[in-house]
């Protein structure tokens, strides 16, 4: 599984992603951050609403937050999603992207490849990995008081389960 890390700036008002602590850090916009979100929550309900659950919006948003829940409570408790120190990333190597790529690729992946003027940062996350990706960037944007509240409603996470926690995949 791809391990990531997210860092708030509050210099810079950005969340700082970057992969494996060796890739240069991308920068993402409150703006961006926000589409990134509904981006993935559009593309993870068109996957369900293509399976078993099909068409009945009640039943897809209630699988959907129950394999949320599901999916952040087995991050922490197996310890894939944790806080965790580690020094701040040299600012000059932060790159800012301006736009997000989110494909759905063969067996249920989400596929995302962050840009500006070129490639700065690709990888693929599977559902589990998605669902949580989803829920620290919402606590990030939530700590750097940053509202979204037009998001699904299965997207918000339970606040007092991933408070204080950073996502390391």
């Amino acid at each position: 599984m791809t391990e990531y890390h997210l860092t708030y700036s509050g210099a810079e008002d950005r969340v700082l992603l970057s992969l494996n602590d060796q890739t240069q850090p991308v920068a993402l916009t409150r703006r961006l951050t926000r589409e990134l979100l509904k981006g993935l929550a559009s593309v993870m309900d068109r996957q369900k609403k293509a399976g078993t659950t099909g068409a009945n919006e009640l039943v897809r948003k209630a699988v959907l937050q129950f394999e949320q829940s599901n999916a952040v409570s087995g991050a922490l408790a197996d310890g894939s999603l944790r806080r965790h120190k580690h020094s701040a990333p040299d600012t000059t190597l932060v790159k800012l992207a301006t736009e997000v790529d989110i494909t759905a690729v063969q067996n249920g992946q989400i596929g995302l490849t962050f840009k500006n003027r070129e490639n700065l940062l690709t990888f693929s996350l599977d559902a589990r990995g998605a669902h949580v990706l989803i829920s620290t960037l919402f606590e990030t944007a939530k700590g750097a008081d940053w509202d979204f509240p037009e998001l699904e409603p299965w997207v918000h996470p339970t606040a007092a389960r991933l408070q204080g926690t950073s996502s390391m995949h």
